[in-house]
């Protein structure tokens, strides 16, 4: 993990911030520093990533502002920051298209980096059939492609080389009713929107799911036993993949529409939603593959080009008897499950559990 420091900015102010960066990573003999050090750590901690405020578009924030103002706040900030550390990497908040407008069209030749937060589905409402959720949640990891992609475009025309930081991602809900945060749903959900992400190439720098204990799905503490809601297991799938290269995948099944208040529509949304990776020493191919289906299993014909697999492989599978499953303290249902597979050729079968997250790993042979 890379630690990544939200600063204050919006009742806060430069030289607060600034003093925050320093006391991060000055050395020891530095005012800043010295405070830290008598605080029982002389080395600088190093601190690489920080994001200028928090979701100061939104009217729950104190100190929250126009895009116009804050534009002018960022630059503010920014250049009172790297008069202390030059080399930090600055987030500037973003979100949508109509708050990025001012901003990159204003300072565009000074960000680098603009934050989005993805909390999907607070305006659902609780009457609305589950399956219906459950697809629109999945459609919108369809359509975060697109939004990924126009967020893209707008700023690319005043910023170099724009990247972009997801620093918060959930389903958001709030309703046990509802496919929430502590379902299957939400394993599905982040690893659909780190597919996305992933499709876009290297626009997307950082993703943070919300959170990592307690707060959002993740760890949970109750009567002194930790556990893992089931999207803990996609953190730790996908985040303990080998260093790897996204390869081509073309994918031929069904898509579903779904059309529900408090998501956008979505169209032709794939069923399937699959994600190849070639290790960079080439000698293994990963697919790691979603099925949205939220009541069937699906039988899908692989075809390998280019890569001449071993006679057997390795599954991992993050599933359960429906997407609103959950893990309790003294019940976990749903873990990261091993299983094994045969394969004779280039092109086999595999059967896919409905609402569920599966990895398939295969070493190439050395055979020509």
């Amino acid at each position: 993990a890379e630690p990544l420091i939200c600063l204050n900015a919006g009742n806060g102010t430069p030289k607060e911030a600034s003093e925050w960066v320093s006391y991060c990573n000055s050395k020891a003999s530095t005012e800043m520093g010295k405070l830290r050090a008598k605080n029982g750590h002389p080395e600088p901690y190093n601190v690489k990533y920080f994001e200028i405020g928090n979701e100061l578009w939104g009217e729950w924030q104190i100190g929250y502002c126009t895009p116009e103002e804050y534009a002018e706040r960022y630059e503010a900030f920014r250049k009172e920051i790297l008069k202390v550390h030059k080399n930090v990497l600055l987030i500037a908040n973003g979100q949508d298209l109509i708050w990025n407008k001012p901003i990159v069209e204003r300072k565009g030749h000074i960000i680098r980096s603009l934050s989005l937060h993805s909390l999907i589905g607070w305006g659902i409402k609780e009457d609305v059939d589950q399956s219906e959720v459950f697809k629109g949640l999945m459609g919108y990891t369809a359509y975060y492609d697109r939004e990924l992609s126009d967020l893209k475009k707008q700023a690319e025309k005043t910023v170099k080389n724009v990247k972009i930081a997801i620093t918060e991602l959930t389903i958001f809900t709030q309703s046990r009713k509802l496919p929430d945060d502590t379902t299957l749903s939400e394993a599905l959900f982040l690893a659909g929107m780190i597919h996305s992400a992933v499709r876009q190439g290297r626009l997307v720098e950082l993703i943070t799911h919300s959170a990592l204990v307690n707060h959002g799905g993740g760890l949970k503490k109750e009567k002194e036993v930790v556990y893992a809601d089931p999207v803990h297991w996609v953190s730790h799938l996908y985040g303990n993949l080998p260093s790897a290269y996204p390869v081509e995948t073309k994918v031929t099944y069904k898509t579903f529409d779904v059309n529900i208040s408090g998501l956008p529509p979505v169209k032709d949304a794939p069923t399937i939603d699959t994600l190849s990776i070639l290790s960079k020493d080439g000698k293994e191919l990963i697919i790691l593959i979603i099925c949205r289906d939220p009541e069937k299993e699906v039988k899908i014909n692989i075809k390998l080009k280019e890569f001449l697999p071993l006679p057997y492989g390795e599954i991992e599978t993050i599933r359960g008897q429906s997407f609103m499953s959950k893990n309790y303290w003294n019940k976990e249902e749903i873990k990261l499950e091993t299983s094994k597979i045969n394969i004779n050729k280039s092109e086999f079968e595999l059967i896919i559990n409905p609402h569920s997250v599966t990895a398939l790993f295969l070493r190439r042979s050395t055979r020509f």
